[in-house]
């Protein structure tokens, strides 16, 4: 049997294998709704790390961690409700000094997003200072040293939002292999960027009452 016809067998054999995950396609993150960080306005002069580092508040209520990459400041927050083994959920907020410096790690991420044949770019949006996009992987072959050997079809979404002098990072990724506990990833990710609406939106709002406050205090 030639390479091509052993190479079409085995595919055959696959899909027999695996007819049902046709039924369910590419897991599109079609549900995802990015508005309530899209349309989120930073003010020019907010320094979120200045706010949440000297308030262990928010340190306390978010379970924030701090990492310096290269030059620029991270703020990572870990999963808050992610309690299933084999499901990954990561956001990071990142600062920069300037938009210029943000756009620049929002087209990076974008285009290592879309690096896998697989992926590809759901939707993109951009308004002003802000913009997102939101990529997936679809259906596509599982490879062992070089063999196809099965198909995945598990969620696997990147989300990138451009806000000011901020870029967030959301993503998600299931390679649970006991499929039997059903999960909403659409709304896990709808939860996380209602998370980091809510952070910032509270980090806008003590920023803009920190002088009300040192004022009374003195």
């Amino acid at each position: 049997m030639t390479n091509k016809k052993m190479k079409n067998f085995f595919l055959i054999i696959i899909l027999l294998g695996n007819i049902s995950c046709l039924s369910q396609i590419s897991k599109t993150p079609k549900g995802v709704d990015p508005t309530p960080l899209y349309t989120l306005q930073l003010p020019d002069n907010l320094d979120a790390f200045t706010v949440v580092f000297n308030d262990s508040n928010f340190v306390e209520k978010y379970n924030c961690r701090f990492n310096i990459l290269s030059r620029e400041w991270i703020i990572s927050i870990p999963p808050t409700n992610d309690t299933i083994e084999g499901i990954y959920r990561h956001i990071v907020i990142g600062q920069y000094e300037k938009y210029d410096d943000a756009l620049k790690r929002y087209l990076y991420s974008k285009e290592a997003s879309t690096i896998d044949t697989a992926a590809r770019i759901y939707k993109e949006e951009k308004q002003g200072a802000n913009g997102y996009f939101i990529t997936y992987k679809r259906i596509r072959l599982d490879y062992n040293h070089g063999i196809p050997c099965g198909i995945s079809n598990y969620p696997e979404l990147n989300l990138g939002f451009l806000l000011n002098k901020y870029f967030i990072s959301i993503s998600y990724t299931d390679y649970r292999y006991d499929k039997k506990k059903k999960v909403c990833y659409v709304c896990d990710i709808n939860n996380d960027i209602l998370l980091v609406s809510k952070i910032l939106n509270d980090i806008v709002n003590f920023a803009s009452t920190e002088p009300e406050v040192k004022e009374q205090a003195k």
